[in-house]
């Protein structure tokens, strides 16, 4: 990529932040609550938007705010829907084993699966209700899945951009990669330690 480019896309990302800048927060707030319903896949922007206009730290905040509000309703619709059917799609044969297949699945499966970026899994998440699943496990589940995607992202954000904008420090992209490579390595390690975490919480 030339330096020209690189400018031009510096300026151009600055003009959309302006230009959006006094609906910036309206927009956060409702693409993080449909996030959870439809899927979006706006959620890069959403949160490039939301820590270039707010800040890191409240940026961030209100993000994940806005996403737990999504998560709840979709809980809380969908079980109603599950409970007036009297558990219709539990009771059926195809539908009961893919319900219950997501019961017992790890929860670190669902969690890195359904926060991988671009992949269409709002079925799962829109699945969860259904289940015998509690509302504390689905909660930690989906809320895990953000985290993860918005780990990944921030990577991108950070990790890339800093690189071809000048108000992101170049050091910040560096430790991020940084520490994303040493979790990839170490990873297994990591993984243990949660799920021993994640089990004994469970048990």
């Amino acid at each position: 990529m030339k330096l020209g480019d690189t400018m031009d896309i510096s300026l151009l990302f600055d003009e959309i932040m302006l230009f959006l800048g006094n609906y910036g927060f309206i927009i956060v707030i409702v693409f993080g609550i449909l996030h959870p319903i439809i899927d979006n896949p706006w959620s890069f922007f959403t949160m490039s938007l939301s820590i270039t206009l707010l800040g890191i730290p409240f940026g961030y905040s209100l993000l994940l705010i806005s996403n737990v509000i999504g998560i709840v309703l979709v809980f809380v619709i969908l079980k109603m829907i599950d409970q007036r059917s009297d558990n219709y799609l539990y009771k059926k044969k195809i539908s009961g084993k893919v319900l219950k297949w997501l019961e017992t699945t790890e929860t670190w499966r669902h969690i890195i699966v359904i926060g991988l970026p671009l992949v269409p899994t709002f079925f799962l998440k829109l699945s969860f209700p259904f289940t015998k699943m509690s509302f504390k496990k689905y909660f930690g589940t989906v809320i895990g899945s953000y985290l993860f995607l918005y780990t990944i992202y921030s990577l991108v954000y950070f990790g890339v951009l800093s690189f071809l904008m000048d108000n992101i420090p170049n050091y910040v992209g560096v430790l991020l990669l940084f520490v994303f490579s040493v979790f990839i390595y170490f990873s297994k390690t990591i993984k243990e330690k949660l799920l021993g975490g994640i089990d004994s919480h469970e048990n």
